[in-house]
């Protein structure tokens, strides 16, 4: 009689082995890593991306343009068939995307000598993101742009 122990039993021993060290390895790693955050109010900020569409959508119909000018301060034209609207209500959110923490919100005044929108607000140099919203009665008109300032 052959006395030869199969290795089959030690095989499927060491296959379970590995299966849940691996099932337990990544058990352990997933209890250990962040669980993520959670915003509140997400439908609200949901309804702004819509907002923002929105927005877009209604400014392309106006066919308005809005120029950054960089002189000793920030001015912005908002064109209408090359001539400049002077009676808008004009909001400017600005982000300083180089810059640590830097943000602001501003309503821009108009300078009859311009002929523009000014920023009171030093700019820091760098990289900005502005969000503006000019306002004409029932007419919105919304533009987002990156602009280097130097």
């Amino acid at each position: 009689m052959d006395n030869k122990k199969s290795y089959w039993p030690h095989a499927i021993v060491g296959f379970f082995i590995v299966v849940f060290s691996y099932n337990f390895w990544f058990a352990y790693n997933a209890g250990k890593s962040s669980l993520g955050s959670v915003e509140d109010s997400t439908y609200e900020k949901s309804k702004n991306y819509q907002e923002v569409i929105d927005l877009k959508t209604e400014s392309k119909k106006l066919n308005w343009k809005a120029k950054y000018i960089q002189a000793d301060t920030l001015i912005v034209k908002i064109i209408d068939n090359n001539s400049e609207i002077s009676d808008l209500d004009v909001e400017l959110n600005a982000v300083c995307l180089s810059c640590k923490d830097r943000e602001f919100i501003e309503n821009l005044r108009y300078d009859k000598s311009l002929k523009a929108y000014v920023v009171s607000e030093a700019l820091a140099q760098g990289q900005w993101y502005f969000r503006l919203k000019a306002k004409k009665g029932n007419q919105v008109f919304y533009d987002e742009q990156k602009e280097l300032i130097n």
